[in-house]
């Protein structure tokens, strides 16, 4: 009976209609409550805001509570142009026209004014009414004639602050606390502390190995494959990298070329190929083949140092791989050197094929930088071919790719 009272309602009309409704709309707030943090903590906002200018080279807070400032309150450097910016900070609960003019004769009348070459005043409140906007125009042309730039940073939807503060959610964060981030800015990175905690609760539900089989007991090919696609939603969120940039290396033991058995003690994320060019801050040559070309030139420490950013962008660990992490993966687990891919030469990732775990070794002309346990500085090769470097050198084959390691601190 139940089959046909479906069939009865589906033919009435009474069968909902799931496909094509559109998901509810909810903006996030476009403005931020500035009148409602301390004038320090303003300017203190301000101030690291410039400091995120790409353009300034230096920026210093100028003058303490009771010293003349002249109206200046953060005074910062063009790196190119080498001119002098100066930013005024108020945090007020309304602003009018003569207070526009006052800020302005408050600079000309003080030491910078012969040097300076960008003013900004800096509100807490929306300076877009009418006879704000017509005062500002008349202050920008008095400036102008005196080849001074005049700027505003106010805080309305559309102003500067509210801009930029779109693009720095841990500031906003910060200054006006995790609801207003939340409500204000697209979720930030995750913090190291979320990652371990989130991190730990998969390890313990999960036990040693969230891709290969413990060695403690038999798990299933079905549990191994919902163990990695959870893992792959979630590195992603705490990452923004891309899934098909890393691949899983498993607990076990490899052999190397030279016969020791390298052992990798917990699993570990790996990058699937070298850094290029693109992706280490490198300029290509104009003649340079469009295919990515392997980032070298590189020492150990440039490639820490990389590792240092990346950790403190994703709020995970990311280091360079043990010499059995990298082995381990470049032979897909078999200890076997993989075949000459590169044949065409040069440093062409493309023309390297992925193994069996994705994972691309380096072009045969090239080397990347590793972690062995008998000598922490050297450089390994696709057919395992091993050298030792002194950490400082940049040589034209030496590139290097990183590992993450997700388990580094979970559960503490």
């Amino acid at each position: 009976m139940a089959p046909e009272n479906a069939e009865i309602k589906k033919l009435a009309g009474h069968e909902p209609n799931r496909q094509g409704v559109d998901p509810p709309v909810r903006s996030r707030a476009q403005a931020l409550p500035f009148a409602s943090i301390e004038w320090n903590a303003f300017e203190s906002l301000v101030y690291q805001l410039v400091r995120k200018d790409a353009t300034i080279e230096d920026a210093l807070r100028y003058g303490t509570p009771g010293e003349a400032q002249y109206g200046i309150d953060i005074i910062a450097r063009d790196g190119k142009s080498n001119d002098l910016a100066c930013y005024q900070c108020k945090r007020v609960q309304s602003f009018s026209a003569p207070d526009i003019r006052k800020a302005v004769d408050t600079l000309l009348k003080g030491k910078f004014a012969t040097e300076i070459k960008h003013f900004v005043l800096c509100v807490t409140v929306s300076l877009q009414s009418k006879t704000l906007v017509d005062e500002i125009a008349k202050q920008k042309q008095l400036l102008r004639d005196r080849g001074i730039a005049f700027s505003t940073w106010d805080a309305s939807e559309s102003g500067d602050l509210c801009l930029r503060l779109k693009s720095h959610p841990r500031l906003v964060d910060d200054f006006f606390g995790p609801a207003w981030g939340s409500a204000f800015n697209t979720p930030a990175p995750v913090t190291r502390a979320g990652a371990h905690e989130l991190l730990g609760r998969l390890h313990a539900a999960w036990g040693s190995s969230p891709c290969s089989v413990p060695p403690d007991r038999e798990t299933d090919a079905a549990t191994l494959k919902r163990r990695s696609a959870e893992l792959e939603r979630v590195i992603p969120a705490m990452t923004g990298m891309d899934m098909r940039r890393l691949a899983w290396v498993p607990t076990g033991v490899v052999r190397f070329p030279d016969g020791r058995l390298l052992e990798v003690a917990r699993p570990v994320a790996l990058m699937c190929s070298a850094f290029d060019t693109t992706e280490a801050g490198q300029r290509r040559n104009e003649e340079d083949d469009p295919r990515e070309v392997m980032a070298t030139k590189v020492s150990r420490q440039d490639a820490e140092r990389a590792a240092c950013d990346l950790s403190d962008r994703t709020g995970l660990r990311w280091r360079l791989p043990t010499l059995a992490e990298w082995w381990m993966g470049v032979s897909a687990g078999s200890g076997r050197a993989p075949s000459d891919a590169s044949a065409s030469g040069g440093l062409w990732l493309r023309d390297v094929r992925p193994n069996a775990w994705r994972v691309r070794p380096p072009p045969a002309e090239a080397m990347e930088w590793v972690i062995d346990d008998m000598s922490s500085d050297g450089v390994i090769g696709n057919r395992g071919h091993w050298r030792n470097l002194h950490p400082h050198i940049r040589v034209d084959w030496v590139g290097f790719r990183l590992v993450l390691d997700y388990f580094e601190g979970a559960g503490s």
